[in-house]
């Protein structure tokens, strides 16, 4: 739960774009489940965490695409 306290400070105080990960679905083990959050900010600067590494980086590539 902290990671989302962190997210909503960020969004609140941050000029900067944004883009907002969040985990719908998962088989299987899952370092987080369903519903955890990760911010990303438009220098790629990253609040919260999806995984224990491995999806962090492909997820800042393909928020590029989304702003």
């Amino acid at each position: 739960m902290d990671d989302i306290h962190r997210i909503l400070d960020v969004i609140a105080t941050s000029k900067k774009a944004k883009v907002l990960a969040t985990i719908i679905k998962t088989e299987g083990s899952a370092y987080k489940k369903e519903g955890a959050s990760m911010l990303i900010l438009g220098d790629k600067t990253r609040v919260g965490m999806l995984s224990a590494g491995c999806l962090e980086e492909d997820l800042v590539e393909r928020s590029e695409q989304v702003w």
